[in-house]
């Protein structure tokens, strides 16, 4: 039609030259002029409207292929939104969550695809174009961009669901992870606490010492376990599917812990127990160590040659009798302290028992050997000191009974008087030591009336000392009178002679 247009021209030109010249014909030729340009008119109107036909097809086609792509897109999203993938991979749960991760990273992905497409829609915009140009399939395209619109946004919403879900999984997979190693580590440390080491009382004090260390690590993970619980709560609300594995796991964590919590409280209560038990014994230990000493001692039969030597082991008996009574003292604090344990239920209240009572009974049973050790040396030493007093008795009218045997009378008159003087000093002081013989002789006496177990020798001794004392004052009374014959023979002699002199 363009060519054409310069040989139109020409034919118009050609044509208003002959009229304009005024040919004969002028009318005709203006007449087939006009009838030229209504011809170009209709043609160019038609051409117009053939254009503006195939336009408008083109463009429908054009919008028809982005709306096709588009669809087909958004087909592609909605399957594989419908396919609920949530990262659910068996019960690796860490696994899980790198996966879950894996799926917002890509969910992610979509949304700015989603976001891009809200704001640069290309459908949209042609549709509108299309639609503003009038063009003749405009109901058509209104009602496919509506329909688009309509999936576009149902695709948003179930983006947004999906995120939603992929996040909850995501919370639900942590949890679950989480939830499993405090599981795992709550049954590490319930075996620990389970354990009855407390049986074995070896380095007992380490071992507690070792407990609280590991009761104090426990109650560390307090804030740990109250927010996962915590966590766990928030997730029960979502399905049921996970309502029941996040309850089962609730269920598990809220009961290891409290096993845990509860072993470990019983445990020390055990180690505790046990080091008071061990305390209690050594010092049980301590007590029958020194009553087997004590025993030793009274066993000891050495009950000397002397009175120094009674004494010396009378004196250590009594030193020994104070320590003992020292002891009562620690015999009541050691069964109130077993009173004490048992009354607070200590798992070895028996044992503790039965080894008080036999501790108590042992030292009860020092009471009767002291008193025989007492009764046994005190029995010496009345018999030692006998002996003593007796020998020095003995001795003493044995030097004066030679004193007595004198044959001695004197010469001459003042020295019979002088040795009568003697005599008479001698029996004085064997008059004044008459009562120390006679206690000696009594103090025999009564232990042979005690039934002591010399009571033989003692019988000899007092009659040695009976017959020395007899003989003592016998010859005593012998030699006062052959003294009074001297004295009257040297009177008689004096007298006598006393006249021849003169």
């Amino acid at each position: 039609m363009e060519a054409r247009e310069d040989r139109v021209a020409s034919v118009r030109d050609f044509g208003l030259g002959l009229v304009r010249s005024g040919h004969g014909s002028a009318a005709e030729i203006q007449k087939a002029l006009e009838q030229l340009d209504d011809a170009q008119r209709t043609l160019h109107t038609a051409w117009g409207d053939r254009k503006t036909l195939l336009g408008h097809a083109k463009d429908l086609q054009d919008f028809l292929v982005v709306l096709e792509q588009r669809e087909a897109w958004i087909s592609t999203k909605e399957a594989s939104l419908a396919l609920h993938n949530l990262g659910v991979s068996g019960t690796n749960y860490q696994s899980s969550v790198v996966e879950v991760e894996d799926l917002l990273r890509r969910h992610a992905q979509l949304e700015v695809q989603l976001d891009h497409l809200e704001h640069l829609d290309e459908v949209q915009t042609l549709g509108q174009q299309m639609i503003q140009q009038n063009h003749y399939d405009s109901s058509n395209i209104s009602t496919k961009i509506k329909a688009l619109a309509i999936r576009t946004t149902r695709l948003v919403e179930q983006s947004q669901t999906h995120r939603t879900n992929l996040e909850r999984s995501l919370q639900l997979h942590h949890f679950l992870s989480s939830s499993l190693e405090v599981c795992v580590w709550l049954k590490e440390r319930r075996a620990v606490a389970l354990d009855e080491s407390w049986r074995d009382w070896t380095n007992l004090q380490s071992k507690l010492l070792k407990h609280q260390s590991f009761q104090a690590d426990v109650l560390a993970n307090q804030n740990r376990v109250d927010a996962l619980i915590q966590e766990g709560e928030g997730l029960v609300s979502c399905s049921p599917e996970v309502n029941a594995k996040v309850s089962a796991r609730l269920s598990e964590v809220r009961d290891g812990w409290t096993t845990l919590l509860s072993s470990g409280q019983e445990k020390n209560c055990r180690l505790q127990q046990a080091y008071q038990a061990l305390q209690f014994q050594r010092s049980l230990d301590d007590i029958d160590e020194w009553a087997g000493s004590v025993e030793r001692e009274l066993t000891n039969e050495d009950c000397g040659s002397d009175l120094p030597s009674v004494n010396r082991l009378l004196k250590a008996l009594q030193g020994l009798e104070e320590e003992v009574d020292q002891y009562r003292d620690r015999i009541q604090t050691l069964m109130e302290t077993a009173k004490s344990l048992v009354s607070e239920g200590n798992h070895l209240a028996q044992e503790i028992q039965n080894r008080t009572t036999q501790s108590i009974s042992r030292y009860n049973g020092l009471a009767e050997p002291l008193l025989c050790r007492r009764e046994t040396l005190e029995s010496w030493q009345l018999l030692f000191q006998f002996y003593r007093d007796e020998e020095e008795e003995l001795t003493w009218m044995t030097d004066r009974l030679s004193a007595n045997s004198s044959t001695d009378y004197g010469n001459t008159l003042s020295s019979t008087q002088q040795l009568m003087k003697k005599h008479q000093v001698l029996m004085q002081e064997i008059s004044s030591r008459t009562p120390l013989v006679q206690a000696v002789q009594e103090a025999g006496q009564s232990l042979v009336r005690v039934r002591h177990f010399a009571s033989h020798d003692i019988m000899e001794r007092v009659g040695e000392l009976q017959r020395a004392s007899e003989d003592l004052r016998r010859e005593g009374l012998r030699r006062s009178g052959l003294l009074q014959e001297a004295l009257r023979i040297h009177h008689f002699l004096s007298e006598v002679l006393l006249p021849v002199t003169l």
